[in-house]
């Protein structure tokens, strides 16, 4: 994104602050505004070919907060898409974990609302070491 407000002559904003600005703008998206971002720009495990795409850009739904919505929103797509529906069946709320997921209010809205459960951040930092030490101390 620096890339896009440089070449504009903008200066270059620290990420933090560029992802801070951007997850604020995510959560001021127009609810079903139909912009669609599929966020596998780098490819996926079972798919390292695949590229990113945005689509149904209209005149009226292409706005920063709507695009920033709809990363957020592709992101979460692309993490539940492989989910078989029936492992949610019977939970009543999902814990989540990581930074993505604890600093970024647009991915946390976009999650629950797509599995329409309860969102719930564990308290432990560093997740894979204080399981890995967890699995040790047992």
């Amino acid at each position: 994104m620096n890339d896009f407000f440089t070449s504009l002559g903008f200066p270059a904003l620290p990420e933090k602050e560029l992802l801070d600005r951007l997850d604020k703008l995510a959560l001021q998206a127009a609810p079903g505004s139909g912009l669609m971002v599929d966020t596998g720009f780098l490819g996926e495990r079972h798919a390292p070919g695949k590229r990113g795409s945005i689509r149904d850009i209209t005149l009226e739904n292409l706005t920063l907060p709507n695009l920033a919505g709809a990363f957020a929103e592709g992101i979460v797509t692309s993490l539940c898409e492989p989910l078989p529906p029936q492992l949610l069946h019977g939970c009543k709320r999902i814990a989540g974990s990581g930074n993505a997921i604890r600093h970024c209010a647009s991915l946390r809205s976009a999650l629950e609302r797509r599995l329409q459960l309860k969102l719930e951040l564990r308290d432990a930092r560093e997740e894979a070491a204080t399981g890995t030490i967890k699995l040790i101390a047992n």
